[in-house]
């Protein structure tokens, strides 16, 4: 996992354009789409905290696309990295879709 994916750059999971997941929705079958996005951030004392409340919250999305037997060694890297950058704070942004079935 390269670290440059969690430390000062942007971590997509889904589309990152309200557009693309209202045309999902869409050809999902789903009418009267509508989108929203929501953007906020936690801030946190130290490098440390930070790492802590990703690993808390998106970790194992990470870490399941590792090796199980290097995953304490991939955890000890971002948390050293988190440390040394003083990641002080972590901004997430998320796509609410609504649509209804016709």
């Amino acid at each position: 996992m390269p670290k440059s994916l969690t430390l000062g750059y942007r971590v997509e999971f889904w589309p990152r354009r309200e557009k693309d997941l209202s045309r999902m929705f869409g050809m999902a079958g789903l009418a009267d789409v509508s989108t929203r996005r929501l953007t906020w951030k936690e801030s946190f004392a130290d490098g440390g905290k930070a790492y802590e409340f990703f690993a808390a919250t998106s970790s194992a999305w990470w870490y399941a696309k590792v090796p199980s037997d290097k995953v304490p060694s991939v955890a000890k890297k971002l948390r050293n990295a988190f440390e040394r950058k003083a990641v002080k704070e972590i901004t997430t942004d998320i796509i609410l879709a609504y649509g209804r079935k016709p």
